[in-house]
């Protein structure tokens, strides 16, 4: 819920994303991530819990998703920063694949399409 005022929450069945982060805090949250992420996308992991997790491998490598690790840290302030507008994140647009050339010569940061 603090988030909404930064980004959008909302997700569709099907809906993938660039980058996913896993801040869940269960075991179950890579398996999520993966099934929202895109083919070449990045999985982020934030979660940090006691015990393994079973995972095919071969999934993320066929797909080319990469996994990275974030340390812990606190999110208070974080959080503090971004409501005081004193964060600027970065323009981000989807587009519709027919409508590519207009998302060529967008000026936003990065530029994605929905599939």
């Amino acid at each position: 819920k603090n988030f909404e005022s930064f980004a959008k929450t909302n997700h569709k069945d099907g809906d993938t994303y660039e980058i996913v982060i896993d801040a869940c805090g269960h075991p179950s949250g890579l398996e999520t991530a993966k099934n929202v992420v895109r083919k070449r996308g990045t999985i982020v992991m934030k979660s940090t819990y006691a015990g393994t997790v079973n995972v095919d491998m071969s999934y993320f490598v066929v797909n080319e998703i990469t996994i990275m690790g974030s340390r812990c840290g606190p999110f208070e302030p974080a959080l503090k920063l971004l409501n005081m507008g004193l964060v600027n994140l970065p323009e981000i647009e989807l587009w519709d694949l027919k409508d590519y050339e207009k998302a060529l010569v967008s000026n936003a940061f990065k530029v994605g399409f929905k599939f």
